[in-house]
């Protein structure tokens, strides 16, 4: 058994930052591999932040079960990994934020076994920007995801097909300069209260029918969607609908 690092023994230490500045650019992939294989938390770890990394794979600790008390979990900047750790196995995660990592194609992209299972089982915020090859959240057909999701933020993914959440309350979409359609899968979110949809160029029109379901709607708010000539007469279903905002 490898030996664990000194500072795995500060079973006091909850949250972790690894930031690399401009200078690791002249490191090699493997040392800088090495480096964050090498500082490996202790599991009471409840936060754990990546910036900048630039090795093409995450450490071993990162897919075991060293994570199993994280509550919250951001990468940002970690261009040459292609495949994110199976942060949907974690029991207790309630936040993920993952920024511009260009090679990333699913969020969920380790499963065990065959049929559905749900992943992501206490996620409740999750936060996706920047990620130009994103083609969905699982590349399962009819995996089950996100159970408890609340809020989720999504921009700049220009390839993602949006799931159906149907535990959505408050949903952000912005920077998809090729959405021109309203996403079917939204129309059908009952539990929805907060929709912002900012700078979607291409948006012509809200659907006229498809915002029937959108029953429990309390917030719309629609920026910098230049397209966007005229209300759809589907705004009558939106019953619950306290403020409307448009710029």
């Amino acid at each position: 058994m490898p030996k664990k690092p000194i500072w795995w023994k500060k079973q006091n230490l909850r949250w972790l930052k690894l930031c690399w500045n401009g200078n690791a650019e002249f490191e090699s992939q493997e040392n800088v591999e090495q480096l964050l294989e090498s500082l490996e938390p202790h599991p009471n770890i409840k936060g754990l932040v990546i910036h900048h990394y630039k090795g093409s794979r995450f450490p071993l600790w990162m897919r075991e079960s060293n994570l199993r008390n994280v509550v919250e979990i951001e990468l940002n900047d970690c261009e040459n990994c292609s495949q994110l750790p199976p942060f949907g196995k974690l029991p207790l995660l309630k936040r993920l934020v993952i920024c511009r990592m260009d090679k990333v194609r699913y969020i969920d992209d380790d499963f065990p076994g065959d049929g559905p299972v749900r992943g992501f089982p206490s996620l409740e915020v999750l936060h996706i920007h920047s990620l130009p090859n994103l083609k969905g959240l699982s590349r399962e057909e009819g995996r089950e995801l996100l159970p408890r999701l609340r809020e989720m933020s999504i921009g700049d993914c220009p390839n993602f097909r949006f799931p159906c959440l149907l535990s959505l309350i408050k949903l952000e979409i912005h920077r998809f300069t090729k959405l021109g359609v309203f996403p079917r899968a939204l129309t059908r979110l009952v539990a929805l209260k907060s929709l912002h949809i900012h700078e979607c160029p291409k948006l012509e029109s809200l659907p006229e029918e498809g915002l029937q379901g959108l029953e429990s709607l309390q917030f719309l708010e629609i920026l910098d969607c230049e397209k966007l000539s005229s209300l759809s007469e589907g705004l009558r279903y939106l019953t619950a609908l306290e403020n409307l905002y448009i710029n």
